[in-house]
C-alpha cells in the first residue's frame, strides 16, 4: 500500500519542490525529509505542518482516504499497489493464458491428424481459399499472400 511518505514525495513533487526547500519550510533537515518519504513515519508535529503547508487533510495524507489534490499524480506502480484485486487479477489472466496455449496445441495436433502432418501448410491454403490471399498472415514464420 502506498504510505504516507509516498504521498508526501508525490506531492512535494508535484508541486515542484525539492527536500531541500521543504526542509526550510519546516525548520527541519534534509535527511529527516528523506526519512519520512523513505519510511512514512513522522511526528505529529510535523504531520500537521506538512498538512498544512500542502492544504491536504491528514486523513488524506496518512491514509489516502478522502480527495487527492487536484493535478497530483501518484505513479501507476504505486495504485497497482494499493488495488487489493490484482494478485487475483494477475492468476486469471496467467490462468488464461495456459489455458490458450493447451488449446492452440490441441487444435494444431488435431489438424496434424487430420492432415497428415502438413496442418500448418493445409490452413494456410485454407485462408489463401477464403480470400485471404494478399493479405499478411503469419503462422510460425509461413506467410499466405504478396
Amino acid at each position: 500500500m502506498v504510505h504516507l511518505g509516498q504521498r508526501l514525495k508525490s506531492l512535494r513533487k508535484s508541486k515542484g519542490e525539492s527536500q531541500q526547500e521543504l526542509a526550510t519550510v519546516l525548520s527541519m533537515s534534509t535527511a529527516n525529509i528523506s526519512n519520512i518519504e523513505a519510511n512514512g513515519k513522522t511526528s505529529e508535529e510535523t504531520l500537521s505542518a506538512l498538512c498544512k503547508h500542502y492544504k491536504v487533510s491528514k486523513e488524506w495524507l496518512v491514509n489516502g482516504i478522502g480527495e487527492a489534490p487536484k493535478g497530483l499524480v501518484i505513479p501507476i506502480r504505486q495504485e497497482l499497489a494499493e488495488n487489493p484485486w490484482k494478485d487475483a487479477l494477475v492468476q486469471q489472466l496467467k490462468e488464461e493464458v495456459v489455458t490458450l496455449k493447451q488449446n492452440n496445441t490441441r487444435l494444431l495436433k488435431m489438424l496434424e491428424r487430420f492432415t497428415g502432418g502438413n496442418a500448418k501448410q493445409n490452413f494456410l491454403n485454407a485462408l489463401t481459399r477464403a480470400g485471404v490471399a494478399g493479405k499478411q498472415v503469419s503462422i510460425s514464420g509461413a506467410r499466405v499472400g504478396a
